[in-house]
């Protein structure tokens, strides 16, 4: 809300020098009834621009704070309840998360008996995805999905986290609708007794760090920027013992 002010404040005084500076005979009425059409245009138009902009700037930055705090309900007010699709890319661009949850099918072949084998990687993959399927695949919305993951794969698998969002590009699309890209460097101190970090081999003893790049699609509903398609894809990952 200050930052509107400001920019009102701020474009109100370069339009009154410019047309200051452009009448020869001082200030008239005319001029002024110029100057409020000006404003009004402004605040009609590139002002709406300005705080729709900023307010999709702001949504990106409180989806970060809501997973440093493990604040699942400031998390979930970030997607619009019409969300479509959310899908969560590992380094190799392999979907690690992704609503709606696909059905992953049956293993095929022999299960791996330790990590030796060279389809363990792979097997380790399939369970994490029969896994998440089993638990939630059943939910009848994507948005159903996306709140009880929350709940299963971020929020309880996770004890102690820190992001940093930074380059977030906006593009509005429509008078409701945009499009945002942000990147995005994570770190984590996972639940080692959750099952999806036993799956992936992640332990307490660790700090684990991500960098990559979110997406967004967005739409407008009641008044405020929701999410509507969102992408994460991880870029680089590294693993640091805690001291």
């Amino acid at each position: 809300m200050e930052l509107r002010k400001v920019l009102i404040g701020l474009l109100t005084v370069i339009l009154i020098g410019v047309l200051v500076s452009g009448c020869s005979g001082g200030v008239t009425e005319d001029n002024f009834d110029a100057l409020e059409s000006r404003v009004d245009t402004i605040q009609t138009g590139d002002l709406a621009e300005i705080q729709n902009i900023a307010a999709i700037r702001e949504l990106a930055i409180n989806y970060a704070w809501a997973m440093d705090e493990l604040d699942q309900e400031a998390w979930a007010s970030v997607f619009s309840p019409n969300i479509e699709s959310y899908t969560v890319r590992d380094i190799d661009g392999n979907p690690r998360f992704m609503i709606p949850v696909p059905d992953p099918g049956e293993w095929q072949g022999d299960v791996p008996a330790d990590e030796a084998d060279p389809t363990y990687g792979a097997y380790m993959k399939w369970a994490q995805a029969n896994m998440l399927y089993m638990m939630i695949g059943g939910l009848e919305t994507p948005y159903d999905q996306l709140m009880a993951m929350g709940g299963t794969m971020v929020f309880d698998r996770v004890v102690n986290a820190q992001s940093v969002i930074s380059n977030v590009a906006v593009e509005l699309t429509g008078a409701a609708t945009a499009t945002a890209r942000d990147y995005f460097r994570h770190w984590e101190i996972v639940n080692p007794e959750h099952s999806a970090n036993k799956n992936v081999g992640r332990d307490g003893d660790h700090w684990y760090f991500e960098s990559g790049k979110h997406e967004y699609e967005l739409a407008k509903e009641d008044g405020e920027w929701k999410i509507t398609k969102f992408t994460g894809t991880t870029l680089w990952s590294e693993a640091r013992e805690i001291q």
